[in-house]
This record gives structure tokens, sequence and C-alpha cells, in this order.
């Protein structure tokens, strides 16, 4: 549980996955607010008699092994179960292809709530590795988290790709020492330095399908480069065990260079949404061709097969937008924002700054004839904040008398 998340949101994490124990310190319990009825416990607590089984619960391949919260556009965020048998194909697969060994030192910077975080975690630990954990102020700067890599040793570091591109971007004198630095979450458009002492790779993965399933080598910028801007790097080819499709409206593969949604198959896939058959049973399917042997999850990202066997990422099936690397569903915050004093009616839309960046910005109808300044949209943002994570936070604002409507 990320303490950025909100009080409101962490509590309705905590009611949906039905957690009983919290290992916290006393600020981040005091920063959620959670129930009376879930035990905190600090770190390093000594369990109290009677709490923990004598006998451990027999765990299988299918025993979900966690549950991560994303976006949801009913208002309220889904919880992806994953099994002990997708996270031990990812940490495999890891293993195999950079080599890890006990002497990694892998960087803790993405947020616990993050998917990605499996990526830093689970593969070191269980590869004899260390972790070394960056704290908020560093994880934030580009030029001080290069610089923390160097003084901590680190080897790996998995970023977002808009933390990752300035780390890119930053002078040759001042580039990491690292051996592998991964890139993921958003469309990547930098290429590192011709300098760069490290191996780039772009990754590609829904949370539904355990971090990643793509995966691209980046080539270092040349030419009229220098700043390592080009055009989208491709998210790849897929990893071992997995199968992928790219498909049309009725499940029917596309041909090379045409566009399509793209599934997904293999041990990585979830077994769905907690608690949301119905959610479950539309993103999941068995009836395209090639996922027979088990669910194929539906990614909503539109895609096209490249002639040298790579996949390019072209856009959404939906309103979904990425911020920061987290999949936000802005029909979410509307929905929110809706529910809130004085507001009567409200939408909500993805935008891109013109360095790229994504942010939501709101529309708003006020309750009443005159309202919705700054001040009450500064009111409305920190409700919000109360309730939703920081980065689904609507960045700009706009008062209307009525939302435009067609048909």
């Amino acid at each position: 549980l990320d303490p950025s998340l909100g009080t409101v949101r962490a509590a309705q994490v905590i009611a949906e996955s039905g957690a009983r124990l919290v290992i916290s310190g006393p600020d981040g319990a005091r920063q959620l607010s959670l129930p009376a009825a879930v035990r905190v416990v600090a770190p390093d607590a000594e369990p109290a008699p009677g709490t923990v089984p004598s006998t451990a619960p027999r765990v299988t391949n299918a025993s979900p092994c966690s549950v991560i919260y994303t976006s949801g556009s009913t208002g309220t965020p889904k919880g992806v179960v994953l099994s002990h048998r997708s996270l031990v194909d990812l940490c495999r697969w890891h293993h195999d292809r950079f080599g890890l060994t006990g002497e990694h030192r892998t960087a803790v910077v993405c947020s616990q709530s993050f998917d990605a975080s499996l990526l830093e975690i689970w593969p070191t630990l269980t590869g004899g590795g260390t972790l070394v954990v960056a704290d908020d102020a560093t994880r934030r700067d580009p030029l001080a988290l290069a610089r923390w890599f160097a003084d901590r040793a680190v080897d790996f570091s998995i970023l977002p790709t808009a933390l990752g591109e300035e780390v890119l971007r930053l002078p040759a004198a001042d580039q990491p020492p690292l051996r592998h630095l991964l890139l993921g979450g958003e469309a990547l458009r930098t290429r590192p330095r011709p300098e760069a002492p490290y191996e780039t790779v772009n990754v590609y993965g829904p949370t539904e399908t355990t971090v990643l399933c793509l995966t691209e080598t980046v080539e270092p910028a040349v030419g009229d480069a220098p700043d390592g801007r080009t055009e989208a790097v491709p998210i790849g080819r897929p990893v071992d065990n997995v199968t992928v499709r790219v498909v049309d409206p009725s499940d029917k593969p596309v041909p090379i260079g045409e566009v399509g949604e793209l599934l997904v198959g293999g041990p990585g896939v979830s077994d769905g949404y907690l608690h949301r058959p119905d959610l479950t049973a539309e993103r999941f399917t068995t009836s395209a061709p090639g996922m027979t042997e088990g669910p194929g999850y539906r990614t909503g990202d539109l895609v096209r097969w490249r002639p040298d066997g790579r996949l390019e990422f072209v856009g959404r099936t939906d309103d979904q937008v990425k911020i920061r690397g987290y999949r936000v569903e802005p029909e979410e915050v509307a929905r929110v924002l809706n529910g809130l004093d004085g507001i009567r009616r409200a939408a909500v839309v993805g935008r891109r700054r013109g360095n790229g960046e994504a942010y939501l910005a709101a529309y708003t109808v006020p309750a009443e004839p005159g309202a919705g300044d700054a001040a009450d949209h500064e009111r409305w943002a920190r409700e919000l904040e109360q309730r939703l994570p920081e980065y689904m936070v609507p960045r700009s604002w706009r008062t209307l008398d009525r939302l435009p409507l067609n048909s």
C-alpha cells in the first residue's frame, strides 16, 4: 500500500482484498488511516502468540501470490490476481536473460503499488542478490538517482519510462555505471548515449501478464539525435513462454503491417480480477487462435507486426492513458469527481504537454451558477487526493456552463 494512495482508496483496497495485517511504521499507518479491524505490525516486531499457524498452508503453483490494483472504469480500482506460477516464470526468465547471481545489486525505486516492483524484488531475492532501496527524494531526481546508483554500486534498475528517459539524457559524465537499465510503462522515444555503460531494454507488459511479456534491446542514438530523441522504440518480441496474437475485432489474425489488438497468452497471464467474474470474462479469452491451452489476455493495446518480427505500439482501443507508467482510466476519476459536493457534472480526459508528458484535464459544470473558480478547483483537487493516488488527480481544470454532448 503506497501511502500516497489516499485514505479512501487505501480503505477500498483493504476491504476488497480482505487484508487483515499491514506491516508498516507508525507514519505509514497514520497516513493511510487504516480501519480498526486491520492489525498494524512494525517491520521488526515479534509475532504475538497464536498469530502464526502451527501448520503452514499448502501452496501450489496455482495458489494466488499477490493482488495488484490498477485503475478501473467503474470508479473503483480492480485487483489483478497473480499466481505463484506466474511469478516463478518471471523470475526464471529474469535469471536466464540477465545472468543474475548473488553478486547483483538491484535498485528498489518503484512504488510497492506499481507492478514493476515485482521485477525489482523477486528475481533478485530468489537469485540471492541484494536490494538497495532509494528514498523518496532520490527517486524523484534523475541526476540524484544516477549518482545514487554509482554510490551504492547498483547494477540493475527498472524505471518508469518518463523518469528513465531523463536518466538517458544526462550528460556523459553523469551516466550511472549500471549493467542493465529497464524502462517500461509508456512509449519510449529516447535512446541511450553511445558512451552509456549499461544495456538499455524497453519492456512491455500489463499487470495482467505479470509485469512483462515483450522486450526490445535499445540501440544507442546515432547521427542527428544528440539528445537521444527519436521515433518510438518498438516494444519488441515475446519473451520465453509467451504467446502473442494481433487480431481484428473478430479475433482473426491480421497481416504484417496491419493494426490490431494485442492478445497475450502463457503462464504469466493472470487468473483474472478479484471478485470481478464479469470483467474477467470480458478481458480474458480462449477463443482466439493459439490460446487454447490457457486464457489469453485482451490488452486493449493496438499494435502492428513489423517485417522484422517485432511489434510496434500504435494506440489504445479505449480512453485509458499512462501517467508516469501508471494505467489510468479517466472514467474512474470522472466518477469520483461527479460525487463531490458542488459539482453537477464532470468529464476527465487525457492530454499531453509539448514535451510529451501525459496528464489529466478536468472539465466541471458547477452545481451553482458562478461557482467553479480557482478556489473551488483547489478544494476539489484536495478532496480527490483523499480518494485517489496523486498521479490520478487532474493537473488542468476548466469550468463550463454545460458539457458538450453528441450522439
